[in-house]
């Protein structure tokens, strides 16, 4: 079946006997595996080796050829129902959605371009688009491989590449796995690689696309210098985690506390205090530790926990208003935050009425306490992409004391209420301050923000200044 180094006319053909596992039944693909003496990795594999082979740089139409055979085929199987364990496959293989990319950049960069070239490109993006959300290594993956400047290429290309508006779709997909560390990397790298390509016009480019695309990378762009600027202000020290002891109430560095090895929840500042607190919190750590602990305990991060409390102390003026709104007291107050969609999400809720039989209960109890004992906390939980993390955030004295600060409207707002409008950090926010400086010493030409990287070192100036939330 899999015969032929694509020079015979009939090797056009060898996809046809894998199409004929569309819409059968799964004994009839066991007995067509069985006879192959193969599986579905097997046929996975052999699929994208014949379409590696092909994408050579300067490739013959029979490549081409190829490449859209195989592509197109792919694209049937996930649209058209084909066995699940090549879908699986194909889906979570690691090296699909690079080798795809690889091709449509090959057939693009090709001179001779034919309505087979146009086919090629369809069918392969089609597929790489299907697949979005990825992963986060995925992502990574596909961000280092150019999916940038393909998406870009085809949108820019509507009326010669007609893949809808699969490319806008893309970029709004990758604008959530930007909440992701190694992601932010790879896509501010990818972006300074198109820098150093004097040949590539971004300004232009965009120009050539339509409205919803040019609507999807301007917050693309701007969701991501909001992120490289956080993990540059992180990286030098910014957004120091506060915590308290369960037992005596000392407020101090989180790192100078233990957690609670049972429930990994509590924190104490030493062993006499968990002895001495062990007799309240016995039965909570017990029913977490049994039923909840090991879901927690692989979630939590501490990316995570720095990333939702900087969010919350920028966003808390929008917080204090919600809350009033909602008419929830600051000692019961719960922040929920929501990255699965773009624009985030950021509502509030009463940490009173949480279900009692969820982990958060053991934790709103706990913040309900220390609030009733005039420490001031709350309950922070995100909604990422397949997990929830919950924390305790005790606030700075000072942010407590101005809860009601205004607002103030800046380029790094991305975040809305439950209602879909649109909140915006507090007036004295280094982040917007370090937006709109990097904005200014580019003079807004991307080539400059990108390559220069101004807020990189905005960050670290900002920190030697002694700048706080």
């Amino acid at each position: 079946m899999w015969k032929g180094d694509g020079s015979e006319k009939d090797d056009g053909f060898v996809t046809r006997p894998i199409l004929s596992c569309l819409h059968t039944d799964k004994e009839r693909i066991n007995q067509f595996y069985e006879r192959l003496n193969s599986d579905a990795s097997f046929v996975v594999e052999t699929m994208l080796e014949r379409y590696s082979a092909a994408v050579v740089p300067t490739p013959r139409i029979d490549d081409i050829v190829i490449i859209t055979d195989i592509s197109d085929m792919i694209c049937r199987f996930m649209n058209e129902g084909g066995p699940d364990s090549v879908n699986d496959y194909l889906t979570h293989s690691p090296d699909v959605i690079p080798l795809l990319l690889k091709g449509i950049r090959t057939v693009l960069q090709d001179t001779q371009h034919t309505a087979e070239h146009n086919y090629a490109v369809y069918c392969s993006f089609t597929f790489v688009a299907s697949l979005a959300p990825f992963s986060e290594s995925t992502m990574r993956s596909a961000l280092v491989s150019g999916i940038l400047n393909v998406s870009l290429e085809i949108a820019s290309n509507p009326k010669l590449l007609k893949c809808g508006n699969r490319a806008e779709s893309l970029i709004n997909k990758l604008q959530s796995c930007l909440i992701f560390r190694p992601v932010t990397t790879a896509a501010v790298a990818s972006i300074n690689n198109l820098v150093t390509r004097r040949d590539f016009n971004l300004p232009q480019m965009l120009r050539s696309t339509n409205t919803l695309f040019r609507k999807e990378w301007t917050r693309f762009e701007t969701l991501l210098l909001e992120q490289a600027v956080i993990l540059s202000l992180f990286d030098n020290g910014f957004a120091v985690e506060r915590g308290s002891c369960a037992s005596c109430k000392t407020i101090a560095s989180r790192k100078d506390f233990f957690k609670c090895s049972g429930c990994d929840i509590l924190l104490y500042c030493s062993t006499k205090c968990q002895e001495s607190d062990w007799g309240r919190h016995r039965v909570d750590c017990k029913i977490v530790n049994e039923y909840l602990g090991k879901h927690l305990s692989a979630n939590i991060s501490r990316a995570w926990r720095r990333q939702g409390i900087l969010q919350a102390n920028r966003y808390w003026s929008s917080i204090i208003v919600l809350a009033q709104k909602k008419e929830i007291p600051l000692l019961d107050l719960g922040v929920q935050i929501t990255y699965n969609s773009i624009p985030f999400k950021l509502d509030v809720f009463d940490c009173r009425k949480v279900d009692p039989s969820s982990v958060e209960s053991i934790l709103s109890k706990e913040v309900l306490r220390a609030s009733s004992e005039s420490l001031p906390c709350f309950m922070l939980k995100t909604i990422l992409p397949r997990t929830v993390d919950i924390f305790m955030v005790y606030l700075n004295d000072a942010r407590d004391a101005r809860g009601d600060g205004e607002a103030c409207r800046t380029q790094g707002a991305i975040f809305v209420d439950e209602d879909n409008n649109r909140l915006y950090p507090t007036a004295r926010d280094v982040v917007s301050d370090i937006i709109s400086q990097s904005h200014a010493l580019s003079k807004s030409d991307w080539r400059k923000l990108w390559g220069s990287k101004p807020f990189e070192i905005l960050a670290k100036k900002a920190m030697e200044d002694g700048v706080v939330f």
